[in-house]
């Protein structure tokens, strides 16, 4: 009868309500591809992939083939080292051509069944000096301000430094800027460090007391834009909060409406590279929604290749990532303002 009683108990645990779960998200930089994963799962799959391969890398496959080639057989050859007894032949790796490319089109169909997984291993160094300082007598003043600025698809990780010497009435600041939209769950991302470096003398001639600030090992570093906020606590980036927005003041006459942005698209590497710009000429910041779409060679629908919603500042550019595809001949986009 207990045992009964144990049973029954446990049914009811193991129907009730499910604990909550939490599954981290994965980071591709590389998504799996199912049209091509589906290619390779078929029997004569690495045989219809290489023959999907283009003429120019099929060359630039055995090129690389022919190299290895050619280092295993210069090794397979090559005298032993005085005093070390001649070990056994070395053999010829890889064997054949068609083992070296089977090889390859098996490891892009891991890719396209598996995608690549974005590791996030290391912040670029961008900017920085050995030392920087300021020094300033009694009756001077030094101020050196500084806006350091990520480069295009970058965003700031971090910066380091020494305080080496400090006296008197000096010091440094420093406070992000250049803050990027993001999702209300993510950490605003930015792209400049604005700094200065001060040293005030105290311009008494009862107290004649000079100040100076050196720096040491100044260093800032970036991580591409695109990377997500658990790259960044991987790689220890700075993560400060967006400042609060000013208070606005009261104003007698109509705010400025959004002005539609100018549109402009370039083409490269005859049609098969694309981008396009967004140029918001009013005076409010303008949230444009886009689609880019392609068409490739022999087909007449178009297929997505980016989508996205941008913020952009009055007097600047959006610039969009570079778009890519070998069989591509022409590209389109639709976008327009978001109220």
């Amino acid at each position: 009868m207990r045992l009964l009683v144990i049973l029954a108990l446990l049914l009811v645990w193991a129907s009730g309500e499910a604990r909550a779960q939490s599954v981290p998200e994965v980071y591709y930089a590389v998504k799996p591809n199912p049209e091509i994963a589906a290619i390779c799962a078929a029997e004569d799959g690495l045989a219809r992939m290489w023959a999907r391969e283009p003429d120019w890398n099929k060359a630039d496959i055995r090129f690389q083939y022919e190299g290895l080639k050619a280092q295993a057989d210069a090794a397979a050859k090559a005298p032993p080292a005085d005093g070390e007894p001649a070990g056994p032949p070395i053999t010829p790796a890889p064997l054949t051509f068609e083992e070296y490319r089977d090889a390859t089109m098996a490891q892009q169909c891991k890719i396209a069944r598996d995608g690549l997984i974005e590791t996030f291993e290391y912040a670029l160094p961008y900017f920085g000096y050995t030392w920087w300082e300021c020094d300033a007598d009694w009756d001077e003043d030094c101020d050196d301000p500084k806006v350091i600025r990520a480069p295009d698809n970058y965003q700031i990780c971090n910066v380091s430094y020494r305080v080496a010497k400090q006296r008197g009435d000096s010091d440094f600041d420093i406070s992000a800027g250049g803050f990027l939209a993001d999702k209300p769950n993510h950490v605003a991302r930015f792209t400049e460090y604005r700094t200065k470096l001060y040293a005030h003398g105290s311009f008494s001639i009862f107290d004649k007391e000079g100040a100076r600030i050196r720096l040491e090992n100044f260093l800032v570093t970036i991580i591409p834009r695109d990377w997500p906020d658990d790259a960044r606590r991987k790689l220890k980036c700075a993560m400060p909060a967006r400042p609060a927005p000013p208070t606005p003041t009261p104003t007698t006459t109509p705010p400025p409406k959004p002005v539609p942005p100018v549109f402009g698209e370039g083409y490269a590497d005859e049609g098969r590279s694309y981008r396009f710009s967004l140029a918001n000429v009013g005076k409010v910041p303008v949230r444009v929604e886009f689609l880019v779409e392609r068409q490739d060679r022999g087909e007449t629908k178009w297929k997505q290749a980016g989508y996205g919603v941008v913020d952009v500042e009055p007097g600047t550019t959006y610039f969009s990532e570079g778009y890519h595809g070998w069989d591509a001949v022409k590209w389109r986009t639709r976008y327009g303002m978001i109220q």
